[in-house]
């Protein structure tokens, strides 16, 4: 994977707990200098973060999982069922 999460065109974003294995040197990144984020928990490996920062805050309650649990929960919980 060349890159983790791009923010352009003046969006923000809210960016929690997410994993990148064998990211690069872009973590949270906005390849037209114009998007923001608030970002925690992130595991992007060896990749830095090079954006602005920003607050947003959500009208109803959600529950994260911790980052070191992501890559596990995903294998054992994503796609169809049968």
């Amino acid at each position: 994977m060349n890159d983790c999460i791009n923010i352009r065109k003046g969006a923000k974003a809210l960016v929690e707990n997410n994993v990148f294995a064998g990211s690069s040197s872009k973590g949270l990144y906005s390849v037209d200098g114009t998007g923001s984020a608030q970002a925690s928990g992130n595991d992007f490996g060896s990749a830095s973060d090079s954006i602005d920062s920003t607050t947003l805050s959500m009208e109803y309650k959600y529950s994260l999982k911790d980052a070191g649990d992501v890559a596990s929960y995903v294998q054992s919980n994503a796609g169809a069922t049968l």
